[in-house]
């Protein structure tokens, strides 16, 4: 959600039935948007079991394509081991 999302929605607040009456207030409405945006932007996941935290973070991996991203050696890396895998595949055959 965007900031310019937030301020529309606190200035349609303004525009109910309730409030038809009251003087916008601009400083107070950048003083909540403030607040709104320290709000944490992620899903709370307190009360998640290790299972869900574990699927959670491989959605994430999933999507960004990364699941097979290793730190030593990069892509060569990853095609050597994924060549050494066939290999140790085939000799159990």
């Amino acid at each position: 959600m965007s900031e310019a999302d937030i301020i529309g929605a606190l200035a349609r607040g303004y525009c109910s039935k309730e409030n038809e009456g009251k003087v916008l207030d601009s400083i107070l409405i950048e003083a909540m948007v403030a607040e709104i945006g320290k709000l944490p932007q992620e899903p709370y996941l307190g009360y998640a079991t290790t299972a869900e935290l574990i699927d959670e973070v491989r959605v994430r991996i999933e999507m960004e394509g990364m699941l097979d991203y290793t730190t030593v050696g990069g892509e060569e890396f990853c095609e050597k081991r994924a060549l050494n895998e066939v290999i140790t595949q085939g000799e159990k055959q």
